[in-house]
C-alpha cells in the first residue's frame, strides 16, 4: 500500500493578476526555543534526505580522516560534503584528493558524467576527456568514505555497504541530536549509490538550525563518550561550510549564494545552506535575528522535480515576509507583473 502523499500548496506564482504555478510540497521552520514555527503539508512524515545529511556523515569520518592524512585542508573537507558543479577548482581539489588518498577514479562507484554545470561540462568535453565519475556531483563524498575505509585497513570495494561503521555512527549521532534513541531510520542507496536515511521534515529543519547554532551548552554532559570526538567536530565542520560555500555547490547556485552572504538578507544575518538536486529540496540554518534568538532552521521539499528558480522564489518569500530580505525590485520598476503567493503565514515580523 502506498503512503498518504504529504504535499500540500505552498506559493502560487501569478501573471498580471492571473495564477499560472502552484508549487506543492512540505515546509517546516524550526526554532529550538519557540519548536515548530510553520508547519505546511505533513512535516512528520519521512522523506528521503538524499545529500542533505552530508555535513554530519562527515562529522563522523572526520576524526579518522584528521588522523590519517594530514596533508587534507579544509578545502579538501568541504569537498567531501559537496553536490558539486564539477568546475575547473572542483576538479583540481577531487584530483587531490585522489593523489592524497592513493586511489584512482576506476574506485568511485557513482555513475560517470560530465560535469553538471554547462561551462564545466564544456570545457571537458572540449579537453577530450570522456565522462567520469569524478565529475559526478557526490564523489567528494564517495572519496571520504573511501578514504575512511583505507584509513581504518578495511576493504574498499564495498564501501558503499550502509553496514559500515560511518553509517551506522551517522544514525546514533542524528538519534542523540533529536534526543530520540528510539528513532528509526529507514536506510536506501541513493541514485548515486551511496546509503541515505529517511528523516522527517521537522528533523531535518531542526538539525539544520543546530548546525550553526550549535549543541547546546546544557546537552554537552550528556554526549555519549564514543560520539564525543564526533560532536566536538561538528563546529568544525559548520567553519569550513562557511568559508568554502563556493567548493560545496558552485557558480549560480543558490545553497553557495546563501552561505557566502551574498543573498542581500538585512540585519548581517548568516545562512547556512544545502541544496538535493535529486531531492528537489534544501534545508537552512540561520544565525540569531530579532524575532528568534536562537535563529530558525528551515526545509522546503517541493513535490516536484528540482528547479532552482522555484526554491529561490519559495526563499524569497519566506525571508522577505520575516523583513529579513529586501524585496527585490517592484513590478512597475522592473516592468513585470509577476508576483508570488504564500499558501501559509508566518509570524508577523518587528520592523527593524
Amino acid at each position: 500500500m502506498s503512503r498518504t502523499l504529504p504535499w500540500e500548496p505552498i506559493i502560487t506564482i501569478e501573471q498580471a493578476g492571473i495564477p499560472e504555478i502552484t508549487l506543492y510540497g512540505t515546509v517546516s521552520i524550526w526554532s529550538r526555543r519557540q519548536q515548530s514555527v510553520v508547519s505546511v503539508g505533513n512535516t512528520m512524515a519521512s522523506v528521503w534526505t538524499h545529500e542533505i545529511l552530508a555535513p554530519w556523515l562527515l562529522a563522523c569520518q572526520y576524526p579518522i580522516l584528521k588522523a590519517a592524512y594530514p596533508q587534507l585542508q579544509a578545502k579538501h573537507f568541504a569537498l567531501m560534503m559537496s553536490s558539486h558543479n564539477g568546475e575547473a577548482l572542483h576538479r583540481d581539489l577531487l584530483h587531490e584528493i585522489l593523489l592524497i588518498g592513493n586511489l584512482l577514479p576506476s574506485d568511485l562507484k557513482c555513475p560517470a558524467r560530465y560535469p553538471n554545470f554547462g561551462l564545466a561540462e564544456a570545457e571537458v568535453r572540449y579537453s577530450g576527456s570522456k565522462a567520469s565519475a569524478i565529475y559526478h556531483p557526490n564523489s567528494g563524498r564517495h572519496l571520504a568514505m573511501l578514504l575512511t575505509l583505507k584509513a581504518q585497513g578495511q576493504p574498499i570495494d564495498n564501501y558503499l555497504d550502509p553496514a559500515h561503521e560511518p553509517y551506522q555512527t551517522l544514525k546514533h549521532l542524528l538519534r542523540w541530536l533529536l534526543g530520540n534513541e528510539q528513532l528509526i531510520l529507514e536506510t536506501a542507496l541513493d541514485s548515486c549509490g551511496m546509503p541515505m536515511l529517511a528523516l522527517t521534515a521537522q528533523d531535518i529543519a531542526k538539525l539544520y538550525q543546530s548546525l550553526l547554532q550549535g549543541v547546546p551548552e546544557e546537552n554537552w554532559l550528556s554526549v555519549p563518550s564514543a560520539l564525543a570526538p564526533v560532536v566536538h567536530g561538528l563546529s568544525e565542520i559548520t567553519m569550513i561550510i562557511r568559508q568554502y560555500p563556493y567548493l560545496l555547490g558552485g557558480t549560480d547556485r543558490l545553497d553557495t549564494l546563501m552561505t557566502s552572504g551574498q543573498y542581500a538578507v538585512r540585519n548581517n544575518l548568516i545562512l547556512l545552506a544545502k541544496e538535493s538536486l535529486q531531492g528537489g529540496m534544501m534545508a537552512i540554518g540561520t544565525s540569531p535575528f530579532h524575532q528568534f534568538p536562537v535563529g530558525i532552521g528551515v526545509f522546503i521539499k517541493l513535490a516536484s522535480a528540482y528547479h532552482p528558480l522555484h526554491l529561490e522564489l519559495l526563499s524569497d518569500a519566506i525571508f522577505e515576509s520575516f523583513n529579513l530580505k529586501a524585496p527585490e525590485l517592484t513590478a512597475v520598476e522592473h516592468g513585470d507583473t509577476t508576483i508570488t503567493r504564500l499558501h501559509f503565514a508566518l509570524p508577523v515580523p518587528q520592523r527593524i
